[in-house]
């Protein structure tokens, strides 16, 4: 049952066949050769190809580092978006007249669209990482102007590499410079106040502390010979005042004199002015005053009677030598009291040991960190202009032509066998699809199928008679031309 409508489609379809294969014939060949002359008339198109080679930078990269660390492969993606771009394009169009029919038509934005189809890039890869080389090829409807404008583009091509390249590694080298320029102040400032605070502490910084110690020990010892010094000279005023005293004992005298008691407490008041500077200034207080005792009990001692005195050549030969003793004695007072101060200053200075270490490890940290920054700077601003050279010589990366576009002998499209066959297949199904039409619009009685369908279902067809043609031999053909 499912197989009888499958074979009354297929006997009508070979029915149409027979039936339209004069009309199949004649749309067909009619489509074909439309088709062929449309072909023929396609203009040709022309492809120009250039081959651009990636050269390497000359110079080893642990010698001179070049600033310009971008893979050639992204370089030349960004390149391709730069030379694509509106702008470039419209120079080329321009520069050698591209599209004029185009432009004047539908305008320029159309122009360019159409040239970016023309225009294809093809990256080549090594076994290592990166590109070696690039082709561009533009398509045009002229072989010479096709290589031109591929010449053209690639020349574009490199020569935005050079300058895209100059400019980063100018844009480097100047963002360098201004940089250690700024680093540069910095480590003059902090070795300024480094400077400036070594100055303002000298004799207090760290380094110095072992000669403040041997000056200090120094003048201790000073201090201590002195004080031995004075001891003598009290030991030999004592001998000198004593002996005036002891003469007159000897003479029967029972007390001691007026003049004996203030003797005694000028040399006690004397002894504890000594110890007074050799812990305290001259600008003490305590020593103002003990100072102020003796000169009040020595007036006291020149305002005695004379008849209290013991003997005036005895007196008088005392007094120079207790007036030698107490030069001396005030010379090596001053010189004690010089020597203190002097302790006392040295002993500041190892007292700010500590704390000047401490301020200037902060400042000498931060010099170091800057001179270390600035360094740093400078050993990259050195680089930066060896690789600023290195462009300007042409000897980093570099992209260059390897082979120039030449004008194609044969043109590359379109290609007319292929369009022909696909002509030839759409004229035959234009020919077949103009049967099937025909057939459609055509109300004739062709079969017995057309036939039932036009008969009420309460008829019955007994049958039906067959196209008989006659079959004429060649004896009755004979015959009938005779006759």
């Amino acid at each position: 049952m499912t197989s009888l409508p499958i074979q009354e489609r297929i006997d009508n379809i070979t029915a149409i066949l027979s039936h339209r294969w004069r009309l199949i014939v004649i749309v067909t060949m009619a489509l074909f050769l439309l088709l062929a002359i449309v072909v023929k008339m396609l203009p040709n198109t022309y492809q120009a190809t250039t081959t651009i080679l990636v050269y390497p930078q000359k110079v080893p990269e642990k010698y001179v580092a070049s600033t310009v660390v971008e893979d050639p492969s992204d370089r030349l993606n960004m390149l391709q978006q730069e030379i694509l771009s509106s702008t470039r394009l419209l120079e080329v169009i321009a520069k050698f007249d591209l599209y004029r029919d185009l432009v004047r038509t539908d305008g320029r934005d159309a122009a360019v669209e159409l040239m970016r189809k023309a225009i294809k890039i093809q990256t080549k890869h090594t076994s290592g990482s990166g590109s070696s080389a690039f082709t561009l090829t533009f398509t045009g409807s002229d072989a010479q102007l096709a290589a031109q404008v591929a010449n053209q583009l690639a020349n574009t091509f490199i020569m935005r590499n050079i300058a895209n390249r100059e400019q980063q590694v100018q844009g480097t080298t100047d963002f360098l410079a201004g940089e250690l320029d700024i680093a540069r102040k910095e480590l003059e400032t902090q070795e300024a106040q480094l400077r400036n605070y070594r100055m303002r502490y000298l004799g207090e910084m760290p380094d110095q502390m072992p000669a403040n110690l041997q000056a200090l020990a120094q003048l201790q010892l000073q201090s201590q010979s002195i004080s031995d010094r004075l001891a003598r000279l009290e030991q030999e005023r004592l001998l000198i005042e004593n002996a005036p005293e002891a003469d007159h004992q000897i003479r029967g005298a029972s007390s001691p004199s007026a003049e004996s008691a203030l003797r005694s407490d000028i040399r006690q008041e004397q002894a504890k002015l000594a110890d007074l500077l050799a812990h305290e200034t001259q600008a003490h207080p305590d020593v103002i005053a003990s100072q102020k005792k003796i000169a009040e009990l020595k007036q006291q001692l020149a305002n005695l009677p004379p008849d209290s005195v013991v003997s005036n050549e005895t007196t008088h030969i005392s007094q120079v030598k207790l007036q030698v003793l107490d030069k001396e004695r005030y010379h090596l007072l001053q010189e004690q009291a010089s020597i203190q101060q002097r302790l006392n200053g040295y002993q500041a200075r190892v007292d700010a040991v500590p704390l000047r270490q401490e301020e200037l490890s902060s400042l000498t940290r931060d010099s170091e960190t800057a001179r270390d920054h600035y360094r740093s700077l400078l050993e990259k601003d050195y680089s930066a202009q060896m690789s600023s050279q290195l462009e300007t010589k042409q000897d980093a990366e570099r992209f260059e032509v390897l082979d120039p576009a030449k004008p194609p002998d044969h043109p590359s499209g379109p290609n007319r066998p292929v369009l022909l066959l696909a002509s030839a297949v759409f004229a035959l199904l234009g020919g077949f699809a103009s049967a099937f039409s025909r057939e459609k619009i055509d109300s004739s009685i062709k079969s017995e199928a057309d036939l039932m369908k036009l008969l009420p279902h309460d008829i019955e067809m007994l049958g039906f008679v067959s196209n008989i043609r006659p079959v004429v031999s060649f004896n009755n053909r004979r015959l009938l031309d005779t006759n």
